[in-house]
């Protein structure tokens, strides 16, 4: 087995071995054989199977390193048990000892080892986005707080024992959409809606351009990118998009939509949903935001604190504006001269758009 192309074409070797019954009743990887039953008498059955076809092929089985009759296997650092699959102990150990990773090429080898159980992690990309950030070329490794604080939160990501349920394709599918500034991540799962259990987790970090996207757009996007990544279980079948941003409700009923969501609209046809409105996490500060009816003179407060209003929203940049109008709340990046036109005493004449809204929005809305 010195040979480079030795290990796929020994895998060849055992699809053909095995050809009929994986994926029926067992799975093959290289010299791994799992075999899976629902019960005892079936389970021996099935054995005798696959014995016979190794048989046939004068293939020989090490009996030290089997195991039979189990409730539950590590199979490629995993432990496959009757009710899921969970990270295999043994394996999360080395991520737990691993020490701080001081360059690129360090944080590279954390990541691949973490990365092979990011499915079984939520949000494993804003989570790590404090490392991969240092990734970039020309980014220099600072070890401050932010830093240390992301590698050792990712150092607990595995310890609370998660597992993920196997799909049952007789039932329904949810699938839990969330986007946030930088990142966008999706939840599949099956069950009633609150007490569903996850089958797995994707999540990935926004591009430079995404990141300029307006809420909708990131809303929808992570829509599609996660249909997409799910597509094997969701394709054919009827399932539920969980999303909190209720304006997705109607997203396929858009009067005048852009041509990014035209296209999105489109992709998005093929499949067979409903989209749920579901309310997120309790947040005060923005619930209350959201309530405020503003006037230009509300306009000029929220101007004068928006330091606090930055600290909230997690993403304070110079000349970004925040309005809150009826019950929503615009984040536009706007130019120094808008925004001190939107400040003057005659920032509310007709010129300006309907006199009935403060002219901040007006501004930005044709931004």
């Amino acid at each position: 087995m010195g040979l480079k192309n030795s290990p796929s074409t020994f895998q060849r070797v055992m699809d053909n071995v095995l050809r009929g019954l994986q994926n029926h009743i067992c799975l093959v990887y290289l010299d791994d054989i799992i075999v899976f039953s629902t019960s005892l008498q079936e389970h021996m059955v099935n054995l005798d199977k696959v014995f016979s076809r190794l048989r046939e092929s004068n293939f020989k089985i090490q009996m030290d390193k089997s195991e039979f009759l189990k409730h539950e296997t590590a199979y490629l650092g995993h432990i496959i048990t009757r009710d899921g699959i969970k990270p295999n102990p043994d394996k999360i150990s080395a991520v737990q000892k691993y020490p701080i990773p001081k360059n690129p090429k360090e944080i590279k080898q954390f990541l691949g080892l973490l990365g092979y159980y990011r499915k079984f992690i939520p949000d494993f990309a804003r989570i790590t986005k404090p490392l991969t950030q240092c990734l970039k070329k020309g980014k220099k490794v600072t070890i401050d707080n932010n830093y240390v604080n992301a590698f050792e939160k990712c150092k607990s990501l595995l310890t609370n024992d998660p597992i993920l349920q196997y799909p049952d394709f007789t039932k329904e599918f949810n699938l839990t959409t969330d986007a946030s500034n930088f990142a966008i991540g999706a939840v599949l799962s099956q069950g009633p809606i609150g007490s569903d259990k996850p089958v797995c987790y994707a999540s990935r970090t926004l591009n430079e351009s995404e990141v300029n996207y307006s809420t909708i757009e990131k809303e929808l996007l992570v829509i599609v990118w996660a249909t997409k990544y799910f597509r094997p279980y969701l394709f054919g079948r009827k399932f539920k998009i969980l999303t909190d941003h209720k304006p997705l409700q109607w997203m396929m009923n858009l009067k005048e939509p852009n041509s990014r969501l035209t296209r999105w609209r489109l992709r998005l046809s093929e499949y067979d949903f409903t989209v749920i409105y579901k309310k997120g996490k309790t947040n005060t500060n923005a619930d209350a935001l959201s309530r405020i009816e503003i006037h230009n003179e509300d306009v000029m407060m929220l101007m004068n604190e928006i330091d606090e209003l930055n600290s909230l929203i997690g993403n304070p940049s110079e000349g970004i504006l925040i309005f809150v109008l009826a019950t929503r709340r615009y984040i536009s990046r706007c130019r120094k001269e808008t925004s001190k036109a939107a400040q003057s005493p005659t920032s509310n004449s007709e010129d300006h758009g309907n006199p009935e809204i403060p002219a901040t929005f007006s501004l930005n809305i044709l931004k």
